[in-house]
């Protein structure tokens, strides 16, 4: 029990309270069999990004913080030409906002069109790629295994931290990380023909 208490948290597939049932092993094996698509019907998922969440929000927060400093640069401008703020304090909220607006730019340039999911259905070359916009919104994008390029960085000194995926018909360049959860390897290796 001890070592599948060890495998479990280091995979991240249980909660504590499932381990501690009898059952354990049955449910384990139950849950990481069934990655049924409960979004698209038929279709499997064979890779997951677990912190897509975090990129989504940092790309919401780089589109909300571009508004605030897009809305901060004419209503701090009004507020100092009717004499209602001074420049030193107006000067300040619009450096503040472009500031923050920069930051989570360059931070969320690492974070555009990242592959989130990639679905697959059984038998066929029909795919679902789910990625995350350059403003925080998921794309789903309809496509099949003859219409994408995988593209693996041959770098020497390092190893990358994302791989290219490219659709060629829709001219989209999408970001793979590499060390993304491959949840079923033989169908993902078909997929991107390694």
């Amino acid at each position: 029990m001890a070592l599948l208490l060890n495998n479990c948290k280091k995979l991240g597939l249980c909660s504590m309270q499932l381990l501690r049932s009898s059952s354990a092993a049955s449910q384990i094996i139950a849950r990481h069999s069934s990655y049924q698509s409960k979004m698209f019907p038929g279709y499997s998922v064979i890779y997951c990004l677990d912190p897509i969440r975090t990129v989504c929000i940092i790309n919401r927060l780089k589109r909300n913080s571009t508004i605030v400093a897009g809305v901060m640069l004419p209503v701090s401008y009004g507020l100092e030409m009717a004499s209602l703020l001074p420049y030193s304090v107006a000067a300040t909220f619009m450096l503040s906002a472009f500031s923050i607006s920069l930051f989570f730019h360059s931070v969320g340039y690492f974070c555009n069109n990242v592959v989130g999911f990639i679905y697959s259905k059984k038998n066929t070359d029909d795919l679902i790629i789910s990625y995350v916009s350059y403003w925080g919104k998921r794309m789903n994008v309809e496509t099949t295994i003859s219409d994408m390029e995988y593209i693996e960085s041959k770098n020497i000194h390092f190893s990358p931290l994302f791989n290219k995926l490219k659709l060629p018909k829709r001219k989209l360049t999408l970001r793979l990380y590499s060390k993304g959860k491959i949840i079923d390897e033989s169908e993902y290796y078909r997929t991107l023909g390694i």
